[in-house]
């Protein structure tokens, strides 16, 4: 989680026992991590442009130049934030950037090609 969307709330953070495990004082990761892990620490961003299955705007399947990455990127670290209270609704989700110009659309499309085919 702290590799992906960053520190979590200053008193989750101060409170983790096992944190000089993982992290130096100043947040950053050490160096030597003693336990299983993964070996490559990715932000939330470029997990994203992995899933996109490119590293361009031009071989990304999102529509990047358009915001879709970025909106999405927004709708899922709204959907993670740390804190419960600071989350979306499902309503304030469905009414999102991200839902409104790319999901229900394509999600409009693929239901009359479903109908299409019947």
């Amino acid at each position: 989680m702290v590799s992906t969307l960053g520190q979590p709330p200053a008193r989750w953070w101060n409170k983790w026992e096992n944190r000089k495990e993982f992290f130096e004082p100043d947040g950053s990761w050490t160096s030597n991590i003693q336990r299983i892990y993964t070996p490559v620490f990715r932000p939330l961003h470029q997990r994203m442009w992995h899933m996109g299955r490119g590293e361009t705007p031009e071989t990304c399947e999102w529509d990047v130049e358009g915001g879709e990455l970025r909106a999405l990127e927004e709708l899922l670290r709204a959907m993670l934030a740390f804190e419960p209270a600071q989350r979306p609704t499902a309503q304030q989700l469905m009414e999102s950037e991200y839902m409104a110009k790319w999901a229900m659309p394509a999600w409009r499309r693929q239901q009359a090609r479903a109908k299409q085919k019947e």
